[in-house]
């Protein structure tokens, strides 16, 4: 067993119990740190896990600087349920996302559920904007017997359990059967029974409220802010944009671009993980391009003399160097290897750990990233060593078969 196995199967079993790694148990981790790989993964765990206080301390000088910042809801008690006559506390135990958190409420749901840890709940920060969170509770959030804790966040929603793969399968060949059916004959009977399978299906692997789940009735009918379910367009398991399935460029003038959404096909997702990893994927597309409209929009009405690229580089809040060359992306409708470069890493990100080694899934989604690294930035480079700290063996071995070892 290597030294990084040792340390994460120490922290599973440090956070099973109270939700926090006490000093003790950070010592037994300190000591298991024996490789610089090792080391990484220290930092990985101080920036997401919970500690109880003055645990975190034992860890700082061997791990180094940070490659994130530590998680604000790491530790942070969210309610407490009374069992057998004790209250116990609620507490996030590990942050599941980047510390920092997303800006699509998508991003965070197929983070958390493509981790394939429970339980999870999805946490909207009381930022402006806010932000949006994937973690891990030591015990479920709700129920009989729960009540919550006054905090500063926005929401607070725990995922239900995810489907086995037997459960997963019933839903899918529901799914499957009952879109065949409506392709045959597309009475409004066979509509319904079709959408209401996709719903249920796409519901079941998102672990999300299917009144977040839109059926669309025909190609132009997309909801920016809801997960579009298409019965009749042949694409994939998923995409963002618009009723061509295109993304149309983004406009300086003041012009609004048409509806675009992110629309997915159930039932061509193989398995949990790969329907949630696409969840991930797609909803980085949906932040680049609401990012994207939001900044155009600031740029027309500054009434500013300067071209949108100079104007960018002085905009606040600032905008980071792959944020600017993926907007401008948008701008020339040239390309979108920026955008999907991140979508693929955000994909790996959520999945990796949840896939077994050599799963074909995880090599198509590395040679996806590997044929875009020419387009890496600083915010790429950072998810992507974040990643490789985080990783157990044998996976952090076929990173590096795929992709240049993190610096």
């Amino acid at each position: 067993m290597t030294a990084i196995q040792s340390i994460r199967i120490a922290e599973r079993n440090a956070l099973a119990g109270d939700g926090k790694i006490t000093k003790t148990e950070a010592k037994g981790l300190l000591a298991l740190a024996t490789t610089k790989e090792a080391k990484a993964a220290l930092r990985d765990i101080l920036a997401h896990d919970s500690f109880a206080p003055g645990a975190a301390k034992t860890l700082t000088k061997a791990a180094g600087k940070l490659d994130e910042k530590t998680s604000s809801l790491a530790g942070m008690k969210l309610g407490t349920v009374k069992t057998n006559g004790a209250n116990l506390d609620v507490v996030v135990s590990k942050e599941l996302s980047p510390t920092a958190g997303f800006a699509d409420e998508f991003q965070a749901y197929g983070a958390a559920r493509a981790s394939g840890v429970t339980p999870t709940t999805v946490i909207k920060d009381g930022n402006t904007p806010p932000r949006w969170h994937a973690v891990q509770t030591n015990i479920t959030v709700g129920g009989k017997g729960y009540a919550p804790e006054k905090t500063k966040l926005g929401e607070v929603t725990a995922m239900p359990r995810a489907p086995t793969p037997d459960d997963f399968k019933r839903l899918h060949d529901d799914a499957s059967a009952t879109r065949k059916a409506f392709q045959a004959s597309g009475t409004d009977a066979n509509r319904k029974a079709a959408e209401a399978a996709s719903v249920k299906l796409a519901a079941a692997t998102f672990g999300i409220d299917p009144a977040k789940i839109h059926p669309m009735k025909n190609d132009t009918d997309i909801l920016p802010d809801k997960i579009n379910v298409t019965l009749e367009i042949a694409h994939g398991a998923a995409y963002f944009g618009d009723a061509t399935t295109n993304v149309e460029p983004l406009n300086t003038d003041g012009t609004v671009r048409s509806p675009h959404g992110l629309v997915v096909n159930p039932v061509d997702f193989r398995s949990v993980t790969h329907g949630a990893g696409t969840l991930a994927h797609e909803a980085t597309h949906k932040e680049h391009h609401d990012l994207g409209n939001q900044v155009a929009k600031e740029f027309h009405d500054s009434k500013t003399s300067k071209s949108f690229s100079d104007w960018m580089k002085t905009r606040k809040p600032k905008l980071t160097g792959d944020q600017r060359d993926m907007i401008s992306e948008q701008v020339a409708n040239k390309a979108t290897t920026q955008t999907e470069l991140s979508a693929y890493i955000n994909e790996l990100a959520a999945t990796v750990a949840a896939y077994p080694a050599g799963d074909k899934e995880a090599v198509m989604t590395y040679g996806s990233i590997k044929s875009r690294l020419g387009a890496l930035g600083n915010d790429d480079k950072k998810t992507l060593k974040a990643l490789y700290d985080a990783l157990d063996e044998p996976h952090r071995t076929e990173f590096e078969k795929y992709l240049p070892k993190p610096g």
